[in-house]
């Protein structure tokens, strides 16, 4: 599997890596360094700098992102699938839209429903699928914390057909949902 030979081919990267540094962090220059070892440093450094950036560009509380071979990886942060993915490079099972994410990047996760949700993320809430109808609670609100305990939070409002696409919308008062779809 390619994604098994890119994370073996990482790992000796970065082997080579540690190989080149020394115990501050700097890179070896020694006249009889093996110019292939430099290369790859450059390469790894190269790497990384890539998946950062992609990682803080696509990132949205909540979930892990990362981009392999073009693709924008979307998992739960916390999630089995996401132990999956990190252990192996993929989770046993994912599904996969084309063109759907930011700037029309393909997306693969575990979840139709867990990508819907990410698409439907916005800075300071928790976005959840449920039966059909998204969930949007203030992040660190005690909504929030008794919706994770059982459910569903104590008190809550509903509006049909309200949120995007003209999925029904529910949460714990109207204000959370007035400022999520912003108005």
């Amino acid at each position: 599997m390619d994604i098994q030979r890119n994370l073996g081919l990482a790992a000796l990267t970065l082997t080579l890596l540690a190989a080149c540094r020394s115990s501050d962090g700097a890179t070896a220059t020694s006249p009889n360094a093996d110019p292939a070892a430099s290369r790859a440093t450059d390469a790894v450094d190269a790497g990384r700098a890539t998946v950062e950036a992609a990682t803080t560009s696509y990132g949205r509380p909540g979930f892990h992102t990362a981009v392999v071979d073009g693709r924008l990886w979307v998992l739960r942060e916390g999630s089995d699938a996401l132990a999956e993915f990190l252990a192996s490079g993929e989770p046993a099972k994912s599904v996969t839209l084309p063109g759907r994410g930011p700037g029309g990047i393909t997306l693969r996760g575990a979840s139709r429903d867990e990508l819907e949700e990410y698409l439907l993320s916005r800075p300071g809430y928790y976005v959840k699928l449920v039966d059909g109808r998204l969930w949007v609670l203030r992040a660190g609100s005690e909504a929030l914390t008794e919706f994770l305990a059982s459910g569903e939070p104590a008190k809550s409002v509903t509006f049909p057909g309200r949120g995007p696409g003209g999925i029904t919308v529910r949460s714990s008062d109207r204000e959370t949902v007035d400022a999520y779809l912003g108005g």
